[in-house]
């Protein structure tokens, strides 16, 4: 294989799990809250959970009252009111510290016994995306439709399942993608982004059957239509140098030992 499409192997780092939380009730979130507690305590390796609220002004329950949240790998982060997906998004991306990060929604829709599919595949490449396998997630409505292929015109983005909100990631692609939507274009947003980078994904099926009906629903308004446009015209690929590419200081005697960065 040729050397650039080589990555490290990570499949058994560390793991940072960004869950989204939409207002529902209290028992259902629970239950959700505790399968995915219970997967990762299976993995057998470090790992961290932040809960990041979607949508505060209709709050569904206080969070840290819940029982599986006072396990101590959980971090309830608390978001303003009327927050959108980007931005419980990128708040939940800024404290994840492991190098292996996924998001995916806190709600009864996904398995999280789906992690180890994308576990197999991460070694090969910088994200894993899932696509949703339901009679439900197949129903293609117009709007859907078009939404999909817009996304594949303008962004080049060409995913089975762009809105799909369970996917895995090397933290550090994050350094070049900061996240500029506020509401449901970010899921798209990530992957245009990772695909303009260079960065290597490919897709794993997952299985999608929300009890409740699809309590994180994509609906792209034109709002975040807008979002879109703005991410086409003006898209934000982070500083001109990372930190970790920083060059030393011009008054720092070459002489002196370089400093560790981590």
């Amino acid at each position: 294989m040729p050397e650039r499409f080589n990555r490290p192997a990570i499949a058994t780092a560390p793991l940072s799990l960004v869950l989204l939380v939409y207002p529902q009730k209290p028992e259902s979130l629970e239950i959700a809250l505790a399968a995915w507690i219970s997967y990762a305590d299976s993995l057998g390796r470090d790992y961290e959970v932040l809960l990041s609220e979607v949508d505060r002004s209709q709050p569904s329950s206080n969070l840290s009252e819940l029982p599986s949240a006072k396990n101590p790998h959980i971090t309830v982060l608390r978001n303003p009111s009327h927050c959108g997906v980007g931005i419980a998004l990128r708040a939940g991306l800024a404290k994840a510290h492991y190098p292996l990060c996924l998001y995916a929604d806190c709600a009864d829709g996904y398995e999280p016994t789906d992690i180890r599919l994308f576990l197999e595949a991460i070694d090969q490449v910088d994200l894993v995306a899932g696509f949703r396998e339901s009679k439900s997630a197949r129903r293609w409505s117009l709007r859907r439709f078009l939404q999909r292929w817009l996304v594949r015109i303008f962004f080049g983005v060409r995913l089975k399942d762009v809105d799909c909100s369970f996917k895995l990631f090397r933290r550090e692609i994050f350094g070049r993608i900061p996240i500029q939507s506020h509401g449901p274009f970010a899921h798209a947003e990530v992957v245009a982004k990772a695909n303009f980078l260079g960065c290597l994904m490919c897709e794993v099926p997952v299985s999608y059957a929300p009890a409740n009906g699809d309590i994180a629903k994509t609906q792209y308004s034109s709002g975040n239509w807008a979002e879109a446009s703005r991410v086409f015209r003006s898209p934000d690929f982070g500083p001109a140098l990372l930190p970790s590419q920083a060059a030393p200081s011009p008054d720092r005697d070459q002489n002196s030992p370089t400093p560790h960065v981590t």
